[in-house]
């Protein structure tokens, strides 16, 4: 294999950029509450978007009793309690899945090599339908590592595409998410029925894919953790770059045995926290991951339960909404200690004054937290935009670990690669505080002391179709000033890589709750959107103010009380099963709606009677 590094970063950063993995997830023993029992709290940082992913519900059936979050259109619940247990799910950040470079055999363009010698791709055709036009056919071929992705995505093209379809070379992908007897779906069916630890373990192995942790209390007294899902075990390397697919010396060669996933029951301090750190020790046997994104997040959420006792549902909740940096905690010391302040003018010095004085929290209502997030951005900027050039781009992000390393035991990074001087970090960090000022200035005006994280910093919940049609996209896209940041517990993940709306929020927790365990019904939840996917609808955005304020809503736990507070109930009944063969093209409908004190009744025929019968994802 010849043409070296830079054909392999195109393949490392090819195709769509994926967000990093986020969550939060805790949960507290009785020994730290104010009821004895544990408290669970909640929250999946997923792309906020609009209609929302999460549909709040609750179940009761015979057997069944179950109220959370669901996903539109799902049988189960993903995350929530069912009288018996809590669960949170966080993701884990480990590597499941590799790229090969696999080797065209010379002579024949159809067959690669392999360790017992060359093989033919599997090869088949997908038809897309497309409105308006003639079908798009699509030719997919397969290694036995798995689908051959060069041939689709123009960015893992090489230069003189070697790794191109018509290349020496082609690259395939691996997943555990592409195995065919994966039995995900009926985990989650088993979670929903688990009543105690064994149950919740025993539903759990049947968990595949992707590799989560999943957080767990129960009502007699009981926390814990268990990390599902395959990891593979490789017989070399560890996937950290494209391995090579010809020679079997990288291949995958089996799953960590589920009894070996990371777990724990019942620590001895009470609690467990999961907000997407490292959770393996350094002498855990097999290799999860090289790197885990910054514990900004988790060692809050420990300071937070050691200084605030009794826990409670409202403590929990507050910490929910907690809006500390523990990034900002880190850097500005150090960037205030490395900042020239004779080289800013005016408006760079009262930047600097209100950075000092900041309380590192990431309020809306607060300018330092722009002036910081602005700051932060153009000094990752500064320090290796020069060194990566034109593949500065896909990697363009805040990097709050690698900046303070560069800033002080690997300086040479701070000298600009562009100039013949050489510049320290001082000049760098300096430059990169007016830079960011500068642009500041240009979006919000030159009064620093008016500019308002809010402002820049608002959540974006982009409508998944009507979000990208100009005119249409202010109708249907649902947006609100928010604190929080990338590194808060009050997670509001930006990215600074685009150039319009760097700070806006994208990424977050649109879906939160506390469950109480001493009383479930007391248990509390709260969601981005509104119930209704009609964006004329007044319930599309009618819990938006709430989700960002912290206000939280409890489910009715009994039939009794869901009708009282009920603003309309909708009855399905079933009608008679119409024989396909003469079953009309338009289903007869017919429902039954509760308006004020009356209620008008009728039936609905055929209702969903192939709900999942549609193609699979």
């Amino acid at each position: 294999m010849t043409g070296g590094w830079k054909p392999l970063s195109r393949i490392m950063s090819g195709g769509p950029r994926s967000e990093p993995p986020a969550s939060n997830a805790w949960a507290v023993a009785g020994g730290r509450t104010a009821s004895g029992l544990p408290l669970l709290a909640s929250d999946p940082h997923l792309g906020l978007t609009a209609p929302g992913f999460w549909y709040l519900a609750r179940v009761e059936a015979p057997g069944l009793n179950l109220a959370g979050a669901t996903v539109p259109g799902g049988p189960v619940f993903v995350l929530g309690h069912n009288g018996a247990i809590a669960w949170g799910i966080t993701n884990t950040g480990s590597d499941f899945q590799d790229f090969f470079v696999e080797r065209i055999s010379e002579g024949d363009p159809d067959r690669y090599d392999a360790p017992g010698g060359p093989r033919p791709f599997d090869e088949r055709t997908e038809t897309i339908a497309v409105k308006g036009r003639a079908p798009v056919e699509l030719t997919v071929r397969e290694t036995r590592h798995g689908p051959v992705v060069s041939d689709l995505a123009p960015d893992f093209a090489a230069p003189e595409g070697r790794y191109s379809g018509n290349g020496d070379y082609v690259v395939a992908f691996s997943s555990t998410l592409l195995r065919d007897d994966d039995t995900t779906f009926l985990a989650f069916l088993r979670l929903n029925r688990a009543r105690n630890w064994a149950g919740f373990e025993s539903a759990l192995e049947s968990f595949h894919s992707p590799h989560v942790s999943v957080t767990y209390a129960d009502i007699d007294g009981n926390i814990g953790f268990l990390s599902p899902g395959r990891i593979p075990i490789r017989s070399g390397g560890d996937g950290w770059i494209p391995s090579v697919g010809w020679t079997g010396a990288q291949d995958w060669t089996g799953f960590v045995p589920y009894d070996e996933l990371p777990r724990a029951f019942n620590p001895p301090s009470g609690l467990i926290v999961h907000a997407n750190q490292r959770i393996v020790s350094s002498d855990y046997p097999w290799f999860l991951a090289r790197r885990w994104p910054p514990p900004y997040r988790a060692e809050r959420i420990h300071a937070h339960v050691e200084q605030v006792a009794p826990r409670t549902v409202a403590t929990e909740t507050a910490l929910q909404h907690d809006n500390f940096s523990g990034a900002a905690a880190a850097l500005v010391p150090l960037f205030l200690t490395l900042a020239e302040p004779a080289r800013l003018d005016d408006n760079g010095k009262r930047a600097l004054s209100l950075v000092r004085g900041w309380d590192r929290r990431m309020a809306r209502g607060s300018a330092a937290p722009l002036i910081f997030a602005a700051w932060l951005r153009e000094v990752n900027r500064g320090l290796y935009a020069d060194e990566l050039g034109d593949l500065f781009p896909p990697f363009f992000g805040l990097r709050p670990r690698t900046v303070a390393r560069m800033l002080t035991s690997r300086r040479a990074w701070c000298d600009d690669a562009t100039t013949t001087e050489i510049e320290d970090c001082g000049e760098t960090v300096t430059a990169a505080l007016s830079r960011a000022l500068d642009e500041l200035a240009r979006g919000y005006g030159e009064n620093v002391e008016e500019w308002r994280w809010g402002e820049a910093h608002q959540a974006v919940f982009g409508h998944i179709l009507l979000g990208r049609l100009p005119v249409l996209n202010r109708l249907a896209d649902i947006r609100i000033k928010t604190g929080g940041g990338g590194f808060t517990v009050n997670r509001g993940r930006h990215s600074v890589a685009d150039a319009n709306e760097p700070f806006a929020a994208n990424h977050g927790a649109a879906y939160r709750a506390v469950y109480d365990l001493s009383n479930l019904s007391n248990s509390v939840f709260s969601v981005g959107t509104g119930d209704s996917g009609n964006f004329l609808s007044w319930r599309y955005d009618n819990t938006t103010r709430q989700w960002r304020d912290g206000e939280y809503m409890r489910i009715p736990q009994t039939r009794a009380e869901a009708l009282r507070g009920a603003a309309g109930v909708l009855l399905l009944l079933p009608g008679p099963r119409i024989p396909p063969a003469t079953r009309p093209g338009r289903p007869e409908r017919e429902m039954t709606e509760r308006i004020g004190n009356g209620v008008k009744q009728g039936t609905m025929s055929a209702f969903a009677g192939q709900l999942f019968a549609g193609p699979s994802r």
